[in-house]
């Protein structure tokens, strides 16, 4: 019987090609930069070029890759040698995106506000004591 009889007999099925190394993995190119090497999965899920998702691996279990290739269809050949192995899920990274742009808008705030803050200490610090001649030369006004 073929290896891939399910993912040839379901209409929902297609191929998708993947790349391991994240860092390098191109959004519209099944090859990294470096030469890197694609590799076929069968999925039924609604994917994005540039998705992560996690698949399985023989050697290791799970491990997550990018989309970097949406067939249009089913590019297995039947009685392939072959057994091609199926997405096991995409990764929802709005939540974590979602915070990563809060803690950027909140170091951002936090650090003009620690810019105020600094400029006022050592105004403070400097100028506490300054004759009026030195205040009117820092403030422009002499």
């Amino acid at each position: 019987m073929d290896k891939n009889i399910a993912a040839i007999l379901r209409e929902d099925a297609k191929t998708i090609h993947v790349d391991f190394d994240l860092g390098n993995a191109m959004a519209n190119s099944r090859d990294s930069e470096r030469g890197g090497r694609s590799y076929t999965y069968v999925t039924h899920l609604d994917l994005e070029v540039g998705d992560l998702i996690v698949v399985p691996v023989v050697s290791s279990g799970w491990k997550v890759a990018k989309v970097i290739g949406i067939d249009d269809d089913l590019l297995i050949e039947p009685n392939s040698d072959m057994r091609y192995s199926w997405v096991i899920a995409r990764i929802d990274t709005a939540a974590y995106q979602a915070n990563a742009l809060r803690n950027r808008e909140i170091e951002q705030h936090l650090a003009a506000s620690y810019r105020v803050s600094a400029r006022q200490a050592y105004a403070m610090q400097f100028l506490g004591n300054a004759s009026p001649e030195v205040l009117a030369l820092v403030k422009g006004t002499k």
